[in-house]
């Protein structure tokens, strides 16, 4: 999948899970309304076909007050 394919996914779908490799999945969200309360987003990068950094959205963290 190419990196604005991957992008237009998960912005379209507002969350996806993702396999990244032979037994680990990643989910990636279009923004902090697909993460649970008490949760942020921060950038996520995967490799596509095209890109091996292709910012394809976020994933979400526990918020941590005074965390950058």
């Amino acid at each position: 999948m190419t990196c604005v394919a991957a992008r237009q996914l998960v912005e379209t779908r507002k969350a996806i899970v993702l396999s990244t490799s032979d037994n680990a999945y990643d989910r990636y969200v279009a923004d902090a309304g697909s993460c649970s309360r008490g949760q942020e987003t921060v950038p996520a990068y995967a490799r596509t076909t095209d890109y091996t950094g292709c910012h394809i959205g976020y994933t979400c963290r526990e918020f941590t007050p005074g965390r950058r």
